[in-house]
């Protein structure tokens, strides 16, 4: 079966990116963007530990809420790495309604 998604590059250096989610799969999303010089805030009620030091030393941001759509604002790439299938897709919805780039983890 032939993919319709064209895989890309994106230069993300001192972007901001928004990664909905608090657990191990947010925690490599967030370490990857570090990694490439982006500007991360993750959203979320609960964060991994390391998430929580990367707090503490000043490399993320952190909202530590449920997400609402309000979070994307000015976002140039938002990654949907929550648990839950439903609340991705509602960010992934709401991400391109505002013309957002938007990674879904589970699909």
């Amino acid at each position: 079966m032939m993919s319709e998604y064209y895989p890309v590059s994106l230069k993300v250096r001192n972007k901001k990116c928004v990664v909905v989610g608090g657990g191990k799969v947010a925690q490599r999303k967030i370490k990857f963007l570090l990694e490439k010089g982006a500007s991360v805030t993750a959203i979320s009620p609960e964060i991994t530990s390391l998430l929580d030091k990367l707090r503490r030393d000043g490399k993320i941001s952190h909202s530590p809420v449920t997400y609402l759509s309000s979070h994307l604002k000015d976002a140039f790439l938002v990654i949907a790495a929550t648990d839950d299938r439903t609340i991705n897709s509602r960010i992934a919805k709401d991400a391109n309604k505002l013309g957002i780039l938007v990674n879904v983890v589970d699909s």
